[in-house]
């Protein structure tokens, strides 16, 4: 594992998460809640087989009993995860019945009779479970709701364990970086800068496959967005992004990154400038408290009084935490018009990208932590300069 059971999540914390659900299913007259999401089911379990996400899912009652479901040829895992989990019952199925087969039959006989109220995480369904099939599940019971009603509130605030594995992710991206930035100057094309840093980020203790990247590129490709490696060397003056997601037990924590090789000109570093700026400020400012309009505004005034808000085209910052698909998680957010109000534990990637015909994508980023009273890096400092 590469070192990352020093920053597995703990039974008592996992058990805190099943907890917060079942005291929302008794609210809520929940009878038998069904987990198919995979970051819920992970987030909730914390099982982590690999592979493939086809064919798993959780059935919990009000009264606590449940089933993990995985398919028969994962049965050897049971024993590795007795004591890594509150989750201890498992539910085989066969490849020749269904996920939502199994999924119907479980829920029932973990409630003999008339089921009144399912609970189901309708917003993300398994790769083996249809809209049509989850239909079919929700119809066990006389009424249907969503879970992640709860599962957002619960997910959205990182607890101490969350985040030093957000912590050590963005430990990781910075060594990926680092490693990239030193073959970059050392003459290497995008390619072999993304080959070093991929070295860089397995090699670290705790890491895992990066959800995303590493890449870099140079030149004009920088103006496709997270684009992926090119094999060209950065000529003089070019802009080169990193883009990095370092990940420890599922959690991602990113940087997305401009440096120049050689020495960029005035009107470019004045907008690599006003980037960091924009980043600085919502460290500065973001507060516990203040809503998601506000926190945006942070940045976008940064960039508003530098005369080039036309090239920013993004919000301010989204949710990092669980990654699966997506480094971005985005259970909050920084954004106009948006009256969350920002809360200790939140996690988020702050984003103050410039698109600027002549000069590609233009980004500096932090990842913050939301504390008692301000905010706080994810990420060490970079190690690198800002020309190479």
């Amino acid at each position: 594992m590469n070192g990352g059971e020093k920053w597995a999540m703990p039974v008592a914390e996992l058990e805190r998460r099943r907890d917060g659900l079942l005291k929302w299913m008794d609210e809520a007259g929940v009878a038998v809640t069904v987990i198919i999401d995979a970051a819920n089911l992970v987030y909730l379990s914390g099982i982590d087989i690999g592979g493939r996400l086809r064919g798993r899912a959780m059935v919990i009652a009000a009264d606590g009993k449940h089933f993990f479901v995985t398919r028969s040829l994962e049965r050897y895992w049971h024993e590795h995860w007795q004591t890594r989990t509150w989750c201890r019952d498992w539910a085989l199925h066969e490849d020749t019945e269904t996920l939502a087969d199994a999924l119907i039959r479980l829920a029932k006989s973990l409630c003999p009779g008339t089921i009144g109220r399912i609970g189901m995480d309708m917003t993300g369904l398994s790769p083996t479970v249809s809209f049509a099939d989850a239909g079919r599940i929700a119809a066990v019971a006389d009424d249907a709701v969503d879970a992640n009603t709860c599962l957002t509130v619960l997910r959205r605030i990182k607890s101490t364990p969350e985040r030093l594995a957000l912590r050590r992710a963005g430990e990781i991206s910075m060594e990926g970086a680092a490693a990239a930035a030193a073959a970059i100057h050392d003459g290497a094309s995008g390619a072999e800068a993304t080959a070093a840093a991929f070295r860089a980020i397995v090699g670290c203790e705790g890491s895992q496959s990066p959800i995303s990247g590493p890449h870099v590129t140079s030149g004009p490709r920088t103006a496709m967005a997270h684009s992926t490696w090119n094999h060209a060397k950065p000529a003089d003056g070019d802009c080169v992004v990193f883009v990095m997601t370092g990940t420890c037990q599922r959690y991602s924590t990113p940087i997305e990154w401009t440096v120049t090789r050689g020495e960029p000109s005035p009107a470019r570093a004045d907008l690599l400038a006003t980037c960091t700026r924009a980043s600085e400020a919502v460290l500065d400012g973001l507060k516990p408290g203040m809503s998601s309009h506000d926190g945006d505004l942070l940045c976008r005034r940064v960039i508003e009084d530098a005369g080039v808000s036309k090239y920013f085209m993004n919000r301010t910052a989204y949710g990092i935490g669980q990654s699966y698909g997506s480094w971005m998680e985005s259970l909050v957010q920084l954004k106009p018009g948006d009256d969350t109000e920002i809360e200790p534990g939140m996690t988020m990637h702050v984003v103050p990208a410039l698109h600027v015909p002549g000069h590609g994508f233009l980004i500096r980023t932090l990842a913050i932590e939301v504390t008692q009273t301000g905010c706080q890096s994810l990420r060490p400092p970079p190690r690198f300069a800002s020309v190479l």
